[in-house]
């Protein structure tokens, strides 16, 4: 085999993932000779694909000088920091609160009137699903049984779960 990667010949599009051809290697996807490319593009080999390659020129620097925040030195600056945004958010903070005990009593008054119904709903749903439960392991088991797919060993202990 003479071209094992497969390159995307328009991949910007949204069906461009879809089309796919075979090329030698991967430069392949950026060279102007190559008349099956819709869009060239650099391109890098990942599990037999030419994956597009995007900002590969790109280089970041950072460079930092000094105290990176004088403001936070000491520790009683730190606390100042803190006391000060939570003063700053106090709003936020009270509307919040208020806001929760409201939910809090709701879900209580909710609870003082549905409980009973709550509970049994439960109850009857955790039985039925375990019921449900049961009989897919003994089902299971039934086929595998029949299909010799599992060892005795594990078909016993599907039918003793079920």
């Amino acid at each position: 085999m003479n071209a094992p990667y497969g390159a995307f010949p328009y991949p910007w599009g949204l069906d461009g993932y879809k089309t796919i051809i075979c090329v030698q290697n991967c430069d392949l996807t950026n060279d102007p000779s190559n008349t099956r490319m819709s869009d060239l593009y650099l391109s890098a080999p990942f599990l037999g694909y030419c994956v597009p390659v995007i900002g590969k020129n790109i280089s970041v620097s950072v460079q930092v000088n000094g105290d990176f925040n004088s403001d936070f030195l000491q520790y009683t600056e730190q606390l100042a920091r803190g006391v000060g945004d939570v003063w700053y958010s106090r709003n936020v903070i009270a509307f919040s609160l208020v806001v929760a005990m409201g939910m809090v009593t709701l879900y209580c008054i909710f609870l003082r009137a549905c409980a009973k119904t709550l509970v049994y709903s439960l109850l009857v749903l955790v039985i039925s699903f375990g019921l449900m439960l049961g009989q897919v392991l003994l089902n299971f088991a039934a086929e595998a049984e029949q299909n010799d797919t599992y060892s005795p060993s594990t078909v016993n202990l599907l039918r003793n779960f079920g």
